[in-house]
């Protein structure tokens, strides 16, 4: 029986299978893809096996018949999955009696705009097939790098938006599963408004099939990493960012950089040709060592620009930077090996050894 310790949920609050494959098969071009050249290893791609378990459609068959008899194979089926399901990703009570959760789940299911967004999700990502081969690569290199955590299953799942508590893209279920969320890759032309999803103009591009391998690189790397470094500052969480960066690259070497910021590539190219009047702006202003929430938000948090700068400049910039410098960091310092940089906690050698000082374009 796994321990209730680590069920994590990640939350992240913001077509067809032919465009998904389209893209994460793309090499990189030199104007989306310039912080790092990253080798690759067709052969770790190719031993990747794991289980694409389709529990949305498993969920959805819940609505149909005879709801006890099928929610018993249900549960004997999928286990303690089905109670993080329902009561951490929908969000339903925990303490709701089996009458009332049949009649909860099936009137859900009913509900005309969450039967539409399944039949739209099921016909989308109707191919098991080619949506396996999408997350093959991510597979493959984690279990090349982190052999004793290995990913074993990936389950997709129609999350429903939480019920409109929020985009849940991706996470974990157990240390050898992940979880993705179908409906948010619908891409960026799906009204999700009209199903009550509040979703800001820069945050819809990221819906696009594309992301999804992308969020659960993400996923799994929160569970080597955790959640960040609140209340520390601005330097070192730019550090622990730059550092999730330099892994992700290395878990998806053949994506665009924009996929793995999660940039619309025009603002990649702004941050790029900028690099140094934000370095600029950091330094000068003592930013580096601040622990003011505000300052923290500003560089770390996402948004349509970061504030300070013009609005063609991306959100989150703090992080990026931090890609950037620990990029050069090991760049120019041979000795360090993947490990060794995750166990090392002292941004400011990182940042001094790595001799980051850039020049804008």
């Amino acid at each position: 029986m796994i321990s209730k310790k680590n069920f994590v949920i990640i939350s992240i609050m913001a077509v067809g299978l032919f465009g998904l494959l389209f893209w994460v098969m793309k090499k990189p071009d030199s104007e989306t893809s310039t912080i790092a050249v990253v080798e690759t290893d067709q052969g770790a791609v190719d031993q990747a096996t794991f289980d694409l378990i389709r529990f949305d459609r498993d969920f959805a068959e819940l609505g149909k018949g005879d709801f006890k008899q099928k929610f018993t194979v249900f549960q004997k089926k999928y286990g303690e999955w089905v109670s993080i399901y329902l009561f951490q990703i929908l969000g339903l009570d925990p303490q709701l009696s089996s009458s009332d959760l049949e009649v909860y789940v099936q009137g859900i299911l009913k509900e005309r705009n969450i039967a539409q967004l399944d039949q739209t999700v099921a016909l989308q990502y109707a191919n098991n097939d080619s949506l396996k081969n999408a997350m093959k690569p991510l597979v493959g290199y984690w279990n090349k790098y982190f052999p004793k955590m290995p990913i074993k299953r990936i389950v997709a799942i129609n999350s429903m938006f939480g019920l409109r508590n929020g985009l849940i893209k991706g996470g974990i279920l157990d240390d050898s599963t992940l979880f993705v969320s179908l409906e948010c890759f619908l891409g960026d032309h799906f009204d999700y408004e009209k199903l009550g999803e509040k979703m800001y103009a820069y945050q819809r591009f990221a819906t696009r099939p594309e992301y999804m391998v992308p969020t659960l690189a993400d996923a799994a790397l929160n569970n080597i990493l955790g959640f960040g470094l609140e209340g520390r500052p601005l330097l070192e969480q730019m550090i622990f960012h730059g550092k999730w960066y330099f892994v992700k690259k290395r878990l998806l070497p053949d994506f665009h950089d924009s996929l793995i910021m999660e940039y619309p590539g025009e603002k990649l190219k702004w941050a790029l040709k900028n690099e140094g009047n934000i370095w600029g702006l950091l330094t000068s202003r003592n930013y580096l060592y601040s622990i003011e929430n505000q300052v923290i938000a500003r560089f770390i948090n996402d948004g349509p620009f970061t504030m300070e700068m013009p609005k063609e400049s991306p959100g989150k910039i703090g992080r990026w930077v931090g890609w950037r410098i620990v990029e050069q960091f090991m760049n120019t310092n041979d000795s360090y090996n993947m490990d060794d940089l995750l166990k090392n906690q002292d941004a400011q050698k990182i940042l001094k050894l790595s001799g980051y000082k850039p020049k804008s374009q």
